[in-house]
């Protein structure tokens, strides 16, 4: 039988902790106008605060700004689409007594 090999100290265990952070956030606004040219202003807010906090330091951080123009009904539709994708993660081992 083959014997287990560990780092730990006889009556202490090796524990491994996995964590894993994640962050998304979406804001869309639009405006109807009868005029396409209305206002070249961006909608989206510049100063918004977001519901929950980001994370901080994370590893992973992607933002991307989406435009679409549409006609409904006769009407021009703007719509502006922002979303945020942050992530974290961290391993940890550390050495516990057995209970």
């Amino acid at each position: 039988m083959a014997e287990r090999r560990t780092d730990a100290p006889k009556g202490m265990k090796t524990v491994a902790v996995y964590k894993k952070e994640t962050y998304d956030r979406k804001v869309e606004v639009t405006r109807t106008a009868t005029n396409p040219y209305t206002s070249s202003e961006s909608l989206l807010p510049r100063d918004s605060q977001p519901i929950l906090p980001p994370l901080e330091n994370p590893q992973v951080h992607t933002a991307d700004t989406k435009v679409d123009n549409k006609v409904v009904d006769g009407k021009f539709v703007h719509t502006e689409t922002m979303t945020e994708h942050m992530m974290k993660e961290d391993n940890k081992q550390n050495v516990a007594q057995i209970q």
